[in-house]
This record gives C-alpha cells, structure tokens and sequence, in this order.
C-alpha cells in the first residue's frame, strides 16, 4: 500500500485523513507534529512509501521515517514561477528563498513525482542523484458516454447553444497563464474561416471576463458566454464543448507542466487546443492526434491542418464525439499505464524488497 497524495490518506486514523493540514493559522512546531504523527501511522499501517504533497509537514515526516520507508515530494510546477509571473516581492525574495529551501528539502528526500519529463529535469538539476517519476495531473472523473450526452444535451439546451454550434471552452481562472485575450483569438479566427463558433468561459473571475468582453467586437461579444457555476458542476458542464482550450505563452513554467485542465477535457471526450509552449501536452497530442490539435501560428492561432481538424470534428457529428470519446478514454489509459503505473509501482516493489532483505 503506498500513503498517496494528500489529502487521500485512505488506511489513516480518521484525525490524520481527508482535510490533510491546514498550516493557516499555526504553528511551526505543530507542521512538525503532525508530520511525525503521520510518519508513525504510515509505519505501524505498513506503507511501502509516503508521497507528501507540501513542505510544511516534511520535517517532522522525515524524522519518523526517512531510512526506514521512502519518501517522495510531489512537486507540481516549476520552482521559476514566482520569478515569471511574480510581483518584486515574489520575484526578488520568495524566488531565491524558494530556491535554498528546495535544495535542502530534495537532499533528504528519496524521490520526486513530478508532472512531465522536463520537470524532472529541473528537480534533477538541483539534485542530480534524485529519483524522479512522471505523473501527469490526472482528473478522478470517470462519466459513461450516456452521461456525457445528456449533459451535452441538457446544458446546451440551457445556454442556448445549437447544434450545429462548434463549442470552445475555456474552464478555470482568468489572469497570468490564462489571458482571455488568447481565447477570444481562437474564437475570432474560427469565425473568420466561416466555422459556427462560440466561446464558453466557465469562470469565477466573472468580472475580469466581462470586463475584457466589453472591448470586444459586437460579434465576439454575442457568441460569448460568460458563466460561473457551483463547485463540482464545471465537470459536467464541459460536455457541451467540442474542445477544449490550453493556450499557454512560451516560459520555463509553462514548459513543465501539465494542467489539470487538460485531462479534465479528456474525461469528457474533448479534444484539447494547446499551444507548442505546454510541450508535454503537445508532444502527446502529436503522438496521438485524437487527444486534440496544437496551435502553432503566430500568437497561438491554429494552422490550415488545425482549421481542417476541427471542420472534420464538426462534420463528425454525434458518431464521431462518440467515436473519439471512446478513443481518448484508451489514450488516458495507456497513458496513466505507461507514463505512470509501471516505473512508480516497479520503484516501490524494489523499495518492498530492500527493506524485507531481499535484495
């Protein structure tokens, strides 16, 4: 059994699972009990490995533990970021401070799950002696196809939005990775080739989007909709999109990670829009063409091949979504398999093996 991510802890007490750490509000020393606490339980429950999602706790998790079951950091993103998209605090005192900090976190770790292949070579920059493991960010979300269409159904309905209507949503915050200005470009250029387009921005930043919206041409402005809705119902209001948006500007953040996002659209069937500068997510896509088109024009805007992939998405009607649903769902799989499953659970065998002495 491996401890996974927090806050999954399933096999933890009930005091040590489902709401993980709050550090909001506490104390250093109590980051360091819990994290001893939660070392103690993983030993008597007989974990063969501890993969810890946050800084705060390690200290006290590598006091109960470290040499005696592997512990493993879950580094989601580049440690450059606050240097790119910062502010002069973030830029000028949390950048170098992250920097020391994470040096001497990966020296007493055993090993790293990170988002892509060029993360791990940024964690193994730093620390060269490091095992890595590509996990990329995956959605728990599993919908049959008949759900996917009666959300397709339903929702649209709902919106207002045609049949023949070719759906691009954009799902998530507004700000510095994700500026409207890069969606409403693929809106506009769909509608300039004569594709039947509209732009669905699920967000919270509401206000943001339709501040952005107001300076737009009348006819952007009509075939955009603006929506915020409950938590946990964003999921099944992708259905109604033919694809998905991931358009992300070209910088050392962007070229190691792996949004959420993109498998998001991924359970639902949408092919996802990405740019050149997300490369772990255009490499597959270029391996796989179902799993969706990367956009290499200028600014992010789709090629004559990327024009025509979506007209043959359009024409493909209901029997085509059906057809790539199915099709995108075996790509995750093989993914999830290979990238993932194989090299992690081979690494954890061997970690079994060290410590009963069979190795």
């Amino acid at each position: 059994m491996c401890c996974g991510r927090l806050p999954a802890g399933q096999g933890l007490p009930e005091h040590l699972r489902d709401t993980g750490y709050d550090t909001t509000g506490k104390s250093a020393a109590g980051a360091y009990s819990f994290g001893q606490a939660l070392g103690e339980e993983a030993l008597r429950a007989g974990f063969d490995a501890v993969v810890a999602s946050g800084n705060h706790c390690l200290p006290g998790l590598l006091r109960a533990v470290r040499g005696r079951i592997p512990v493993l950091i879950d580094v989601h993103g580049s440690i450059r970021e606050p240097r790119e998209y910062g502010g002069f605090t973030q830029k000028f005192l949390r950048y170098p401070a992250s920097l020391v900090f994470t040096w001497l976190v990966q020296r007493r770790v055993d090993g790293a799950l990170v988002v892509t292949s060029d993360l791990a070579a940024e964690v193994l920059s730093m620390s060269p002696k490091l095992e890595t493991f590509v996990v990329p960010c995956a959605c728990p979300y599993k919908p049959a196809w008949s759900d996917v269409m009666d959300d397709r159904q339903r929702w649209r309905g709902r919106l207002g939005i045609a049949d023949q209507d070719f759906v691009l949503v954009h799902s998530g915050g507004l700000g510095l990775y994700q500026h409207p200005h890069a969606m409403i470009g693929a809106l506009d250029q769909l509608l300039k080739n004569r594709i039947s387009a509209k732009l669905l921005l699920a967000t919270r930043k509401i206000e943001m989007a339709r501040e952005y919206m107001a300076q737009q041409p009348e006819l952007v402005q009509r075939r955009t909709l603006v929506q915020k809705f409950p938590a946990g119902l964003h999921r099944h209001i992708l259905a109604v999109g033919d694809a998905g948006l991931v358009l992300r500007e070209p910088n050392a953040t962007n070229k190691v990670a792996f949004p959420n996002k993109v498998d998001e659209y991924w359970a639902v069937g949408l092919p996802t829009i990405t740019t050149p500068a997300l490369r772990a997510v255009a490499n597959l896509i270029e391996g796989n063409p179902v799993l969706g088109i990367v956009a290499r024009g200028p600014k992010g805007q789709l090629t004559t091949d990327g024009l025509e992939a979506i007209t043959e998405i359009q024409n493909g009607g209901a029997e085509g979504r059906e057809s790539r649903f199915h099709a995108i769902r075996a790509a995750r799989l093989q993914i999830s398999f290979e990238v993932t499953l194989q090299p992690f659970l081979a690494y954890l065998i061997r970690a079994r093996e060290a410590r009963n002495g069979n190795v």
